[in-house]
């Protein structure tokens, strides 16, 4: 078959070449004797980018770059032999359409093809199974081969199979392997140290080694002696591997595992063992190798024995059927004991015991590496045995780095860090505190270099906590330290994007925690290529010091909880292992259990402050008050200036929004709490400015001065946010009159210069409010907006300056989230200059777009607006992978026949009333993502050309137009901005179901008469419907399923156009019968009875052509309006018996529609020999302008007799009228047998005696 491999994908080891084969039917007759016959499908293909191979492509053959793929259906017997010992042998004749080198490309649906199809059924193959199965005898063989004359059309070359018996297949364990001896090898008798793990049986071992074989094996580094880079293991290299591997880019599986116990021996419990290894490219997903059966020469048959004498797993290897040449010893040891330098829960082994020279290799070493949670999650060790080594070295660097004791006996009075609780038994304390000292979270690097990512993703996970060691020292507060060990990795990409080989090496931790002062103080070991340096063991690296700090759980009113990091070489600068010191810290953590009370108890906090801040400058005003009636004399020295400033103050803080609550994260009591907080804060400033207003009528009486005089600079001063330089007027006055005496207390400006002190110092010295992982909007106690809305202001202002009152409305956030999300729209880009994503497939690419209002706020950022964040999914799709991924976690995927993207997105809903689109709903959004962006050269990273890098990008616009009324014309979502350094999006989707539909009267009396080559339908006569539901219930049922587009043949159509539907450039330039499919989507159907108990229907819908080649359920799942919609909106009326319909093309990006078409659907009550189909419709044109007419467009909907059952509410037997039962009866005559014959022949079936004869006839 022929193949492209994908343009993303280079290396050669990715082309892998797959068979499966399926019995699907096996027959009870016998053809030949001693056989069975017999059906099936095999499914052979190459693969090159991880396609899913099991993925049901529905064409014979598929073929697309990274993937080629050929279905043969086969026929054929069954026999057992003796041939080669007793085997089970099938024998199958093979039909399909082969492809077969075209002479020169050629061109179909818009890809240029090397290649045409043939019908082939000349295709035998022949499969070899083993009667038993064992370590030996375990592979099925097969050949398939043309029949046909070498050298002719559609001949090939013979295809050998292989694959091996299923689990299906009873597995019998050898007797001669039982007894032969394990020894470790001579490099793994330090193994002994860390003890073997204690299986309480044989099925406890059983269940312990099959959540291990769940996941692969890292193969080691031998540093002992150097490998051969040719040579892995036991393990044939072919050529399609590199010339020179290492330990990190081969990893090891266990497939098809049986573990059998067996009957104990004097308490001694055993269990057999049989496995296959495979070795495999950590470059390639594990899922792609999981399910693989085939046996290359990279794949060791192993078969052995476990006992709880030994405590370890010891197998012979195979790599061909010949027991002799079963050569090798694999040996799998269990430690019992973690250590700084041991984390493996697994250590095994293969080497070879054969002394010949041709054989022998290094011993290949592997082992079980995974992260405490992955651990508990498989069952595997829950509170494991640790033995510390490194802890009193860790102690005695804390000791070296300890502040002055009274900052620490501060610290420690005042300061609350995590640690045991209380109240449970100490295994509960320990999991309590691993749990709030665990760490995944997003750290930033400082001082990092311009070619370095500042952002580093950290996970750190405890691995166990001791507090019975007692540590050498006479310090008391050392007493409390608890020792720790860790599993740290750090890497500068999310984990969700890490794919291939791409290896994040951990750090091994141990040390000392400190609850008293919330740090930790560790030995760190890292895995290094190096083995030259001395001080190296085992690859590992364990001069590394690390201090961990975590934040006071007593300050989260004033500061996130968060941790810092600092990791230090301990090696001299010369050395070449040295680093410089790495710090990290991230901007918030999450070790509280109940984080939902860290937002509610700092909001709370908050308006508390607020409220003792506003309580307080009503005391210090009104005793000014009290002040100036005390002493009158001092009234005239008052400034107004200093008045006006004060009150306009006030008033801001009135209208202005500055308070932010969380919305969705506070509820119940907290949320009322804050609300009544705030109000009380609101009744308060009123107070302040009321209280203000009667001193300033004080004052301008006295002074005899317009009450105005001082407005205007005090507005100025204002917008130049002066006001909190109150004080500078009556300072100027102060000097200008040179008074002796005091016109304000100096508790008045002593008291409120103090609380704007507060108040900025708190908002200097406090943390931004944030979600764990997320930063949220900046909620400071002072300010107006955050720097996110600061930038959305920018630009977006122009369609705030446009935004409407909104009315109450206590449902609007539950209309928001359901009305203005969308799902399957289109997009385009204005150029190619700047393409959003690459893209690379087959077929008829759809751009698809998806956006869900994901969170409302309460509170209103800008006035008239409400603040909301959403979630954008993006990308192309060639429908290989099936459904749009939504809900993908990963931000986003380009692989061949899909690229994807996901966008994070916050800002604000309004309602505008522009002069130009009229009332509607927009939303304007800024948008934060990881963006694929295309780079000059192409990068060889992890085998792969990739033509992207990464980039962080935070300048997303997004903006969103909703109609506010849902009618014909007017039901498009639509989308404009600008973008970053991409073209500009235009996003094309319509109104939802949740949003109410709007009939149009103008188009209630339009006539709908048949098109004239439609007149021959009314022979067939119009299907009476009972009312209008029994109308639209067989509307909704005839529109489940796509119509099929006819051509007309009475008049030759242009083939350029396809009715109303503008062919894009995607398409292909000229449309035949049968190339082209159309479905109804959004089908509304409006029940009416007048007065004169007549039934009518207003019928409203959306009908898409997409070429017959794609998917019609995922066509039908579109949104968007293009130039292949039609809207449309009719009526039916049972006097007529018809729909009427009027369409208008929705164009992406269009001002306006175009109605100029008028669609027709008959309900046929008769089928004919010639008529079999439940609507017959037409689309024509009904303009006179020449550029807008098109022939008309017929469609039908056909469906076989079972669908009619199944689907529809139709009688079990249709009125039909039969033409052609004369001249069939007349053929039957011709060929009747003679009259003797028929008298002999018994009946085949009677119908007498039977309830139902036409339903036993039809069965």
């Amino acid at each position: 078959m022929p193949f492209n491999p994908s343009k993303r994908l280079r290396h050669s080891l990715l082309d892998t070449k797959l068979v499966s084969f399926k019995v699907v039917d096996v027959s009870s007759d016998q053809y030949f004797e001693n056989t069975v016959s017999l059906g099936g499908i095999t499914s052979i293909g190459i693969l090159g980018d991880g396609s899913d191979f099991t993925h049901p492509y529905p064409c014979s053959f598929t073929k697309r770059p990274g993937l080629s793929l050929l279905k043969i259906a086969f026929e054929g017997v069954y026999l057992q032999s003796n041939e080669n010992g007793k085997e089970h042998l099938m024998c199958l004749l093979g039909n399909t359409t082969l492809p077969v080198p075209a002479p020169e490309p050629f061109n179909c649906n818009g890809h240029l093809l090397d290649y045409t199809l043939l019908q082939d059924d000349q295709i035998l193959l022949v499969l070899r199974y083993p009667q038993t199965f064992n370590l030996t005898s375990r592979v099925v063989r097969g050949e398939m081969q043309s029949l046909k004359q070498e050298g002719s059309l559609g001949y090939f070359d013979n295809v050998n199979i292989s694959s091996q018996l299923n689990h299906h297949s009873s597995y019998q364990f050898s007797s001669e392997l039982k007894s032969r001896s394990c020894d470790l090898y001579p490099y793994q008798q330090e193994l002994t140290t860390y003890g073997a793990k204690l299986f309480d049986s044989a099925c406890g071992f059983c269940c312990f080694l099959r959540q291990v074989t769940q996941q692969p094996f890292d193969i080691l580094q031998n540093y002992n002696e150097r490998h051969v880079a040719s040579k892995l293991g036991p393990f044939q290299l072919g050529k399609e591997f590199s010339s020179n591997w290492t330990h990190e880019n081969i990893r090891l599986l266990f497939q098809n595992h049986m573990c059998e116990e067996e009957a104990s021996t004097n308490n001694v419990q055993s269990a057999r063992v049989s496995a296959v290894l495979r070795a495999f490219p950590a470059s390639l997903p594990i899922y792609s190798w999981q399910e693989r059966t085939g046996l290359p020469d990279l794949t060791l048959f192993a078969e052995g024995t476990w006992n709880s004498l030994t405590r370890k797993l010891c197998m012979t290897g195979c790599v061909n059927s010949v027991l002799e040449e079963c050569n090798y010893q694999i040996s799998l040891h269990f430690p019992n004991v973690f250590s700084i330098k041991q984390r493996s829960v697994v250590l095994g082994s293969i080497y070879s015991i054969t002394n010949e020279t041709n054989t022998p290799f290094l011993p290949l070493l592997f082992d079980f590496l995974r992260s405490p949670s992955d651990l508990k999650s498989l069952g595997l060790y829950d509170n494991p045995h640790y033995n510390y080594s490194k802890v009193e070295l860790a102690a005695a660097n804390k000791k070296k780095n300890q502040p002055s004791k009274l900052f620490t006996f501060i610290k420690k009075l005042f300061l609350k860090y995590p640690t045991l609780m209380d109240g449970l038994d100490l295994h509960a304390q320990l999991n309590f505190l691993s749990n709030k000292l665990n760490v995944q979270e997003i750290s930033f690097r400082h001082q990092s270099s311009s070619n370095q990512n500042s952002r580093v993703y950290m996970q750190m996970q405890v691995l166990s906590l001791d507090t019975s060691y007692q540590h050498e020292t006479t310090e008391p507060e050392e007493k409390n330290l608890i020792n720790i060990s860790l599993h740290m990795s750090l890497s500068e990409r999310y984990w969700g994007e890490l794919e291939g080989d791409e290896v994040v090496s951990p750090y091994f931790l141990e040390g000392v925690y400190d609850p008293l002062a919330g740090d930790m103080h560790l030995i760190g070991c890292r895995k290094v290529s190096s083995n030259n340096n001395s001080s190296v063991e085992h690859g590992l690296d364990c001069l590394v010091e690390v201090k961990v700090q975590y934040s006071s759980e007593s300050t989260r009113w004033l500061k996130n909880p968060s941790l810092e990091m600092t990791i230090t070489s301990q090696r001299s600068e010369e050395d070449e292992l040295h680093f410089k010191p790495i710090t990290l810290k991230t901007p918030i953590i999450s070790y509280n259990e109940h984080e939902r009370d860290y937002y509610a108890s700092r909001k709370i906090f908050e308006g508390i402050l607020r409220l003792l801040i506003s309580l307080s400058a009503v005391g210090i005003i009104w005793s000014q008050l009290q002040y100036m009636n005390r002493n009158e004399g001092y009234i005239p020295y008052m400034s107004l200036g200093t008045l006006s400033l004060l009150m306009f103050g006030y008033g801001a803080d009135l209208i202005r929004t500055s308070e932010i609550l969380i919305g969705s994260e506070v509820h119940g009591y907290e949320q009322a709490l804050l609300e009544a907080l705030q109000t009380s804060t609101r009744f308060l400033v009123l107070v302040s400015l009321l209280l203000t207003v009667k001193q300033y009528q004080k004052v301008s009486e006295v002074k005899k001065k317009p009450k105005a005089y001082y407005l205007v600079p005090a507005m100025l001063m204002i917008n130049l946010k002066m006001q909190d330089f109150f004080l500078i007027p009556q300072v100027i006055e102060n000097k200008v009159w040179s008074s002796q005496g005091r016109p304000l207390r100096k508790t008045y400006y002593f008291g409120l210069t103090l609380l704007r002190l507060v108040t900025y110092f708190y908002d200097y010295i406090r943390d931004p409010l944030m979600y764990s992982g997320d930063i949220v909007i900046n909620n400071q106690v002072g300010s107006e907006f955050s720097s996110i809305y600061d930038i959305m202001k920018k630009h977006c202002s122009s369609y705030l300056s446009l935004a409407s009152k909104l009315s109450p409305d206590a449902n609007r956030g539950i209309r928001i989230k359901t009305e203005f999300s969308f799902s399957n729209g289109d997009w385009e880009q204005e150029g190619d200059h700047a393409t959003l994503m690459s893209f690379e497939g087959h077929g008829f690419p759809s751009k698809l777009v998806s956006f869900k209002v994901m969170d409302i706020s309460s509170v209103h950022q800008f006035e008239n607006t409400v603040s909301l964040g959403g979630i954008m999914s993006i990308g192309i799709s060639d429908g290989s992978y099936g459904a749009f991924p939504t809900s993908s976690y990963l931000p986003f995927i380009i692989r061949p026949g899909l690229s994807f993207l996901k966008i994070s997105f916050e800002g604000v809903y309004l309602e505008s009333n522009d002069h130009e689109n009229g009332k509607e709903h927009l939303l304007c959004l800024l948008g934060n993502t990881t963006l694929p962006i295309s780079k000059p050269f192409i990068d060889d990273w992890n085998d792969h050309y990739l033509e992207y890098s990464l980039l962080q990008d935070d300048q997303i616009l997004l903006v969103l137009r909703y109609p506010q009324s849902f009618n014909l014309t007017s039901r498009a979502v639509n989308q404009e901005g600008s973008l970053a350094y991409f073209d500009n999006v235009h996003i094309s989707s319509q109104l939802n179901v949740y949003s109410m539909y709007q009939f149009s009267s103008e188009l209630k009396s339009r006539s709908c008469d048949l098109h004239p080559y439609e007149q021959d339908l009314t022979a067939y006569g119009s299907k009476s419907f009972k009312s209008s539901f029994d109308f639209c219930h067989s509307l909704r049922g005839v529109s489940r399923r796509p119509f099929d587009i006819l051509q007309d043949h009475k008049d030759r159509h242009d083939a350029s156009k396809l009715g109303p539907f503008q062919l894009g450039k995607e398409s292909n330039s000229a449309w035949t019968n049968g190339n082209y499919r159309l479905v109804f989507h959004n089908l509304i159907c409006d029940e009416e009875i007048n007065s004169n108990n007549l039934h009518s229907a207003r019928v409203s819908a959306v009908l898409r052509a997409f070429p017959a080649s794609m998917d019609a359920l995922t066509e039908r799942a579109r949104t968007g309006l293009s130039g292949m919609t039609l809207s449309v909106e009719g009526r039916w009326e049972s006097s007529t018996k018809k729909l009427c319909m009027i369409g208008c093309v929705g164009v992406v990006d269009s001002e306006s529609e175009v109605c100029n078409s008028l669609i027709s659907l008959h309900f046929p009550n008769l089928f004919s020999i010639e008529q079999r189909s439940l609507m017959k419709g037409s689309i024509s044109s009904i303009s006179n302008e020449t550029n807008m007419f098109f022939l008309p467009l017929f469609f039908d909907s056909q469906w076989s007799p079972m669908d009619l059952k199944s689907l529809m509410s139709l009688k079990d037997i249709p009125y039909y009228n039969y033409s052609k039962v004369e001249l069939a009866s007349a053929i039957r005559k011709k060929n009747q047998p003679s009259k003797s014959l028929s008298l002999s022949k018994k009946p085949f079936f009677k119908l007498n005696g039977y309830p139902n004869k036409l339903d036993i006839l039809k069965q």
